[in-house]
């Protein structure tokens, strides 16, 4: 009896071993893996969302549309290839095409994670807040150890007004991946935001071990330990932020105010004129310099000072008020 010859597919195969490249993020060989799938079965729907799927990771979005496309006509009702059209139309900067790609993928595939956050995320483009937040939510709860949707509903807390929502989801995405830096970042500034300063400093201090050359870093550490009363500590943080970055206007705004506090004001005056150097139109600057010269008895710089700033920014707190003060004085009434 002759034995049954079984014929391997070696498409299937090859499509297999570039899902293997794709997880382990050796991109070129999946998508070599994946087109010599096709070459020897071109109508594989799989192996053409999956080619789709490892350009647009790529950030080859246009390229990956005409596999996307040909693979959804051959299985419409393929949630991956809707998540990947979706993803796809995203980078292409079209969220609401986006949004309708991904809300078929979530119909096909409810119980998905990813696909409701990225799903949050073209919402999110498209400046809807309330939806994008709803779908991150979503994706939290099908999957609450997943980190990227707790970061984006941090996000989303934040632009939204919520800081304290913003804190937990950023606390719970460094539980789940400590050297998330932009996480570390943004919970940092929510802490500064709140008035947690040591909580704040702890983590500026855990940024800079990992990058010690960010003059945003060394601004905001400076702030946090200023408002801790270590304001020798906060001047050096100052000092680091404009030896990186001379032209940091708020950073020479920032040491301005610690130097009137510490009763500096010459070089407050001197940090001040720096800021308003590197940015003639920062507001607050202006309205700072004008005190400090009010305060030093020069009272027509003052009047300059305070009157740029109402035109800058009219509703700024008390310059009107100032300036009305600063034109009496250098009127000698």
């Amino acid at each position: 009896m002759q034995a049954l010859q079984i014929k391997p597919d070696i498409a299937e195969a090859l499509n297999n071993i570039g899902v293997v490249y794709t997880s382990e993020r050796n991109l070129d060989a999946a998508t070599a893996k994946f087109e010599e799938a096709l070459r020897l079965k071109p109508n594989f729907a799989d192996a053409m969302n999956n080619l789709g799927n490892v350009l647009v990771i790529k950030d080859r979005p246009q390229d990956a549309m005409p596999y996307l496309q040909e693979s959804l006509r051959l299985r419409p009702d393929s949630p991956e290839a809707r998540f990947n059209m979706g993803a796809a139309l995203l980078k292409l900067d079209r969220p609401a095409d986006a949004i309708t790609s991904l809300k078929e993928a979530a119909r096909l595939k409810p119980d998905n994670a990813e696909t409701h956050g990225v799903l949050g995320i073209a919402w999110y483009t498209a400046g809807q807040l309330p939806e994008a937040k709803a779908e991150f939510e979503l994706a939290v709860r099908l999957k609450p150890n997943y980190a990227p949707p707790h970061r984006d509903l941090a996000e989303a807390h934040w632009e939204m007004g919520q800081v304290d929502e913003a804190i937990s989801h950023f606390e719970t995405v460094l539980r789940l991946e400590p050297q998330d830096w932009e996480a570390r970042s943004a919970l940092a500034k929510a802490y500064l935001a709140k008035g947690r300063f040591p909580e704040a400093a702890a983590h500026y201090e855990e940024l800079m071990r990992h990058k010690r050359d960010d003059p945003t870093t060394h601004n905001d550490l400076a702030l946090a330990l200023e408002n801790m009363k270590k304001p020798q500590e906060a001047f050096a943080q100052f000092q680091e932020a404009i030896r990186l970055k001379p032209d940091y206007a708020d950073a020479h705004y920032n040491l301005g105010l610690l130097l009137v506090s510490t009763g500096r004001r010459t070089d407050a005056i001197a940090e001040f004129k720096s800021a308003l150097r590197y940015n003639p139109k920062h507001a607050e600057a202006h309205d700072a310099l004008g005190s400090a010269l009010y305060e030093s008895g020069r009272f027509s710089e003052a009047v300059a000072e305070f009157t740029e700033t109402v035109r800058l920014k009219p509703d700024l707190a008390g310059v009107r008020t100032n300036l009305e003060l600063a034109q009496r004085a250098a009127a000698g009434r």
